[in-house]
C-alpha cells in the first residue's frame, strides 16, 4: 500500500480539514501530483493547513494571496523552478521558512538554495517523519521570531508611555527572557538585560555608555537617525557578533524606533537571539556536500 492510500484509508475529509484556526499554513510545491497529494494528506492529518501548487509561478501567486508561513518546494519544475521561487520570495521576505526538496544529483542547486537563505533542504524521496521534523523545526523558529517581534513592539510602546517610570521600564526589560538593549541616536547603549549578557558575555556594567559597534564588533545599531524621515523598524536581520570570549556568534535582530512624548526619535530598542548553531549547521552541510561531490 502506498503513502497516499495509507492516509486516505479510514479518514474523513472533515477530520482532515477541521480546526485550522491559529495553525501555521504550509504551501507544498511539486510538479509530481502524487508527491504533492501525499505530503498534503500527511500534513493535513497532522492538523496543518496546506495549499498546493504544481510549479513556482503558481506557488508565487498563492504565496501572495495566502501568505503561508512555511513553503516546501521541489527544485526542478517547469515554468518556474524552486530556486527562482525562493529568490523571488527573498527579494521582499526573509521570514518565511522555505524547505527545499532535491534529488541526489542536484547538490549544486541545493547549495545555491542555502545561499538564498533556504531554511533547510531534504533529499528525495523524502521520509515523511523527517519532513514533519523539519516542519516542526521551522514552526518553532517562526514562533520564536513572532515572540521576539511582539515583545520588542510592546517594549517600544512602554517606552513611549510617559506615565511609566524609568525604574519600572528597567524592571520589565531585566525580567525578560529575550536578549534586549536600548540605545540613543548615536548608538550608545542605555539599557542591557541579563539575557543579552548570556549571549554576548558582556555584563550590563560593561556595555552602558558604549556603542553597539564596540560590543558587537562587526555590526552597528540598526536604528539610524542620519535620515530621520527614513527611520523605521527593522525585523529579522541576521548579523555576526564577536562575544567577550572572542567567539563568533550569529544573531537574529529585531529593532524598533524609540520616541519621546513629543514623537521625536530618541533611539532604538532591539531584541535578539542566537542562531549560531543553525548557521554553522548550514555551512557544515555545504562543506559535506562539496566533499561528497569530490
Amino acid at each position: 500500500m502506498g503513502w497516499l492510500e495509507l492516509f486516505e484509508e479510514d479518514q474523513q475529509d472533515t477530520f482532515l480539514k477541521d480546526d485550522f484556526f491559529g495553525k501555521i499554513s504550509i504551501l507544498v510545491v511539486d510538479d509530481e501530483e502524487h508527491i504533492r497529494q501525499t505530503i498534503e494528506k500527511y500534513l493535513s492529518f497532522k492538523k496543518y493547513q496546506v495549499f498546493m501548487a504544481s510549479n513556482g509561478l503558481e506557488a508565487l501567486e498563492i504565496y501572495k494571496s495566502q501568505s503561508p508561513r512555511i513553503i516546501i518546494t521541489d527544485i526542478l519544475m517547469p515554468i518556474m523552478d524552486g530556486l527562482d521561487l525562493l529568490s523571488a520570495i527573498r527579494e521582499t521576505d526573509d521570514e518565511t521558512e522555505v524547505i527545499v526538496l532535491t534529488g541526489n544529483g542536484d547538490m549544486d542547486i541545493a547549495i545555491k538554495a542555502l545561499k538564498e537563505n533556504a531554511s533547510e533542504f531534504l533529499i528525495k524521496p523524502v521520509d515523511l517523519d523527517v519532513l514533519l521534523h523539519s516542519v516542526q523545526n521551522a514552526e518553532s523558529r517562526l514562533r520564536l521570531k513572532d515572540d521576539v517581534k511582539k515583545y520588542t513592539t510592546e517594549l517600544e510602546e512602554l517606552f513611549k508611555d510617559v506615565h511609566h517610570s524609568r525604574e519600572y521600564l528597567e524592571t520589565v526589560l531585566q525580567s525578560s527572557p529575550n536578549a534586549t538593549m536600548t540605545y540613543n541616536t548615536q548608538g550608545e547603549i542605555t539599557s542591557w538585560n541579563g539575557a543579552a549578557e548570556k549571549i554576548t558575555g558582556y555584563l550590563k556594567s560593561e556595555t552602558i555608555g558604549k556603542t553597539v559597534k564596540e560590543i558587537f564588533v562587526f555590526d552597528s545599531h540598526l536604528i539610524s537617525t542620519d535620515q530621520k524621515n527614513s527611520c523605521k523598524s527593522k525585523q529579522n536581520i541576521v548579523g555576526q557578533i564577536l562575544n567577550k570570549q572572542q567567539e563568533m556568534r550569529y544573531i537574529n535582530r529585531n529593532a524598533n524606533v524609540l520616541y519621546d512624548s513629543e514623537n521625536s526619535v530618541i533611539g532604538g530598542i532591539e531584541s535578539f537571539y542566537d542562531t549560531t548553531e543553525k548557521t554553522k549547521s548550514d555551512r557544515l552541510l555545504e562543506k559535506g556536500i562539496c566533499r561528497y561531490k569530490l
